[in-house]
């Protein structure tokens, strides 16, 4: 009977994870993994260190391996709504963090994302220094 039950208790478990709302976060040991339109992605632990320029934040996190990248502004979004709101993340508070997004009509400009208040900013120089938070991406 204990077996039974055990077996219908992890059979609820299954069902409930393969059903969990798209761009819901969950908790693991390395960081934080987010859903978003059907794509995992792995929230890196903490940003580097220290600002940086856009194209040195291509590069440093490009040297993180394969599968590493800026986030999108839609990812950025999603994680100041769904951790930084609540104090998971351990985002810089008054600070921007860049996006993969880049002006294409202006090779000098990309955009960046406020954590002080949740603002995309489409416009940003690429010279300018902000904190990077890598993500990785994984299909299944």
């Amino acid at each position: 009977m204990k077996n039974i039950l055990l077996l219908a208790v992890l059979t609820l478990m299954l069902v409930a994870q393969n059903t969990t709302a798209q761009n819901s976060w969950s908790s693991t040991s390395k960081g934080y993994v987010v859903n978003v339109n059907g794509m995992q992605l792995k929230i890196a632990d903490a940003e580097f260190p220290k600002k940086m320029t856009w194209d040195n934040a291509v590069g440093a996190v490009a040297a993180l391996g394969e599968g590493w990248r800026l986030p999108t502004r839609e990812e950025l979004t999603a994680m100041y709504q769904q951790l930084h709101v609540n104090v998971k993340g351990d985002f810089k508070e008054d600070e921007s963090y860049w996006s993969n997004t880049y002006n294409i009509n202006n090779t000098l400009e990309a955009c960046s994302f406020s954590f002080y208040n949740g603002t995309p900013f489409p416009i940003c120089f690429k010279d300018k220094t902000r904190y990077v938070r890598a993500v990785f991406e994984s299909r299944k």
